[in-house]
């Protein structure tokens, strides 16, 4: 496929573990000449400021609720809004091709092309096919995932592992090694919840840090985000009991926290799982329980099934359990060594280079 007045839509969910896979590939494909827009709804051009030679649109969508006949109508409303847009910009800027990342605000992007004949790819960032991707998974060339499939079988089109790819500073990362936490020595943790923060970590974590014997408690250095309505209670509790901590409500620098972390305590978001391997940290994964389809457990499963990290539900991430747990991290420094190792041969660095390739072979398809 010539790339040379070449225009791709990227459909984008406006949550990170949807939004930061389109940008980081976005970035590949517009380096290899291609004109590259990512249409998404208006949660996410917050994070598009700083992103080179991409456009980006905005378009109505809505997840459908069946909570009560007004929010239904209102929901389909949006969508229809939203299709009639993506429509009009597909007829604008005439897109060679159409790749939809999941999410709501994907669904009236790849809609409109599938109306239009446009071709489609889908890339899904969990280990089960999202209801957004589902609905087209017929009318695509082809699936690329960041994991296999849970329910491949159930698919008729091909779908190929092509990793999640991450942002440029999580790639980076990959080209370090591990540096273990020695009896004594500091002892980072980074937890965070995702884009929408985890109000679990606020109600447990603090309390299983100050209640650590003192040659543990003083060994730890905390960077926790929180959610804006709990910022104020973790920060006290760290500060009345000494505790060597760094609290916000989002961790900009997430890649350069993760860079001297010895542990991170996390959500299983597609993102988060993928960023946390390209850069071989060995982590606590908490998945979210109301997640579609279970899907943050089934992400979780496959670090815990590579032991490149420890899974522990939500019903059992109390004070006690997570105590134990970091106690014994902390003592053998090797269990997180070997941890981490697995973590980064799990990890797909170029995943976005393997994604554009796809693109450009579907491009190219007569």
């Amino acid at each position: 496929m010539d790339s040379t007045n070449t225009v791709i839509f990227l459909a984008s969910g406006g949550t990170g573990g949807h939004f930061y896979p389109a940008i980081s590939l976005s970035q590949v494909l517009s380096q290899r000449g291609y004109s590259v827009s990512v249409i998404t709804d208006s949660r996410s051009l917050v994070y598009s400021k700083n992103v080179l030679n991409v456009q980006f649109h905005s378009v109505k969508s809505s997840t459908i609720t069946k909570k009560s006949i007004s929010k239904l109508f209102s929901s389909v409303i949006k969508i229809i809004v939203g299709f009639i847009q993506s429509v009009y910009l597909i007829r604008k800027y005439r897109p060679h091709i159409v790749i939809g990342f999941g999410g709501y605000p994907s669904f009236p992007v790849v809609a409109a092309a599938v109306v239009m004949r446009i071709p489609i790819i889908l890339h899904e960032q969990n280990a089960i096919l999202g209801r957004a991707n589902r609905s087209f998974a017929k009318r695509a060339e082809l699936i690329a995932a960041t994991f296999p499939l849970v329910n491949e079988n159930d698919l008729t089109k091909p779908v190929i592992v092509t990793g999640n790819p991450v942002r440029e500073p999580f790639k980076l990362l990959a080209r370090r090694p591990y540096t273990s936490s020695e009896n004594g020595s500091s002892f980072r943790i980074v937890i965070t919840g995702g884009s929408q923060g985890a109000n679990i970590f606020s109600q447990i974590l603090p309390f299983v840090i100050v209640s650590l014997p003192p040659r543990y408690k003083s060994r730890i250095r905390i960077t926790q985000q929180c959610r804006s309505e709990d910022l104020t209670m973790v920060t006290k509790i760290y500060a009345d009991a000494g505790v060597v901590a760094e609290t916000m409500v989002f961790i900009n620098d997430l890649a350069n926290k993760l860079d001297l972390a010895h542990l991170a305590i996390c959500r299983a978001g597609a993102s988060t799982v993928s960023e946390l391997a390209v850069s071989g940290v060995p982590s606590i994964l908490v998945p979210y329980p109301n997640s579609t389809d279970d899907h943050q457990l089934i992400n979780a499963h496959f670090i815990s099934k590579a032991e490149a990290g420890w899974l522990i539900t939500q019903q059992e991430f109390t004070v006690e359990r997570v105590s134990k747990l970091l106690m014994e991290l902390m003592d053998n420094s090797e269990l997180l060594t070997v941890a981490a190792a697995r973590a980064r041969n799990l990890g797909v660095p170029n995943a976005a280079e393997h994604l554009a390739d796809l693109v450009e072979l579907v491009g190219a398809r007569p």
